[in-house]
């Protein structure tokens, strides 16, 4: 939402990778916004993902579906770009 703008810029203009995470069906004003700057969006609904402007979209659902709970932490990492 939107207080994770000022971080989500900070970040990007010290040059960190960023994401952010949309848990609603519909994305609100900020995060369809931010969408468009940050390197990977994840979202809890796949409709979530027409609405936002990033090529690298996941549906992660919501809660987080299992397949992501043993997740091996180098797996992860490279997943990433760590």
């Amino acid at each position: 939402g939107f207080t994770s703008a000022p971080p989500i810029l900070a970040a990007k203009a010290a040059g960190a990778a960023t994401f952010l995470h949309e848990s609603n069906a519909i994305p609100g004003r900020a995060n369809r916004w931010l969408s468009r700057v940050v390197n990977r969006a994840f979202v809890g609904f796949p409709s979530a993902c027409r609405r936002l402007k990033n090529r690298s979209v996941t549906v992660t659902g919501t809660p987080v579906r299992p397949p992501f709970h043993p997740r091996d932490v180098r797996a992860c990492r490279t997943d990433l770009g760590l």
